[in-house]
């Protein structure tokens, strides 16, 4: 995580890589993919005596589809899901 901070505003970013072997599922004719990243960000606002914080998160921020288990689609970039 690289984290960034001036005055009032912290800013953040983070990522994931994974990297596997590749998969192949007979019954669903797909490959579980071998590497890939997501990346994510956010922002955090001191409003109040660093006390209270506005922030705001954005997760996948590259949309990047993926999938962990054969099947299950990740979510991506604001809570849509991966399409084929």
């Amino acid at each position: 995580m690289i984290i960034f901070e001036n005055g009032p505003i912290i800013w953040s970013i983070d990522g994931l890589f994974k990297s596997r072997n590749k998969h192949f599922s007979k019954n669903l004719n797909t490959y579980l993919i071998d590497s890939y990243s997501v990346w994510n960000t956010s922002v955090n606002v001191a409003l109040y005596k660093r006390v209270v914080y506005l922030s705001l998160v954005a997760f996948n921020i590259f949309d990047k589809k993926y999938s962990d288990f054969f099947g299950a689609k990740c979510p991506t970039l604001a809570g849509r899901r991966a399409e084929n």
